[in-house]
């Protein structure tokens, strides 16, 4: 009976130990269990992250390239204009020498004279004629004013004259020149090619 109370007592151990056992295991599974899931919860945000940090990158690395290429083609366009414009005032000034060498041209002359020639017209000073050598004649035919001295321009400046009076400190240009400059200004103001 001993034996038989001995071997009872070492099923009842043996029992609650496999017992102990199995919720240890369980206990231990859950726990394991539970840290993977934190684990794999961890990984997944820093992975989140790091997918947010990169796309985010991403978009401002395009972002950069398309401002980038934006620039490009706006510094492309102004160039474009840029060669169109000078096409455009080359043609214009071309044309404006043929003008020169029209009869009308002499009507352009005197009216040009006619509009200013009264601020010049006080015997106080000399007055000054500036005109290109083709148009010499032009204006000694043309512009009749006391104390007038005409002379060739050094620079090329297509047709038409200056006059200067230093002791009134009047100045007048009515070249050719100069009128195509103010319509390369305006041209310039409106087109888009000078910034503000």
């Amino acid at each position: 009976m001993a034996k038989d109370a001995l071997n009872h007592f070492a099923n009842v151990l043996l029992q609650e130990a496999s017992e102990q056992k199995k919720q240890t295991i369980e206990k231990l599974e859950a726990k394991r269990s539970e840290q993977i899931k934190q684990a794999e919860h961890m990984l997944k945000q820093q992975f989140d992250q790091k997918i947010e940090a990169g796309l985010a990158d991403i978009k401002q690395q395009l972002q950069l390239s398309l401002t980038r290429r934006e620039v490009e083609l706006h510094k492309m366009l102004l160039k474009n204009r840029q060669k169109a414009f000078e096409a455009v005032f080359s043609a214009v000034t071309e044309n404006v020498r043929r003008f020169t060498k029209t009869p009308e041209y002499k009507d352009f002359f005197q009216k040009e004279f006619a509009q200013i020639s009264s601020y010049f017209e006080e015997k106080t000073g000399e007055n000054i004629c500036t005109v290109m050598e083709q148009d010499q004649e032009l204006a000694k035919q043309l512009i009749k004013l006391p104390n007038l001295t005409i002379q060739l321009s050094p620079q090329d400046f297509i047709g038409g004259f200056t006059l200067e009076n230093s002791q009134l400190h009047y100045f007048a240009d009515c070249t050719l020149k100069n009128r195509i400059e103010k319509q390369k200004e305006i041209f310039y103001q409106t087109s888009g090619l000078i910034i503000d």
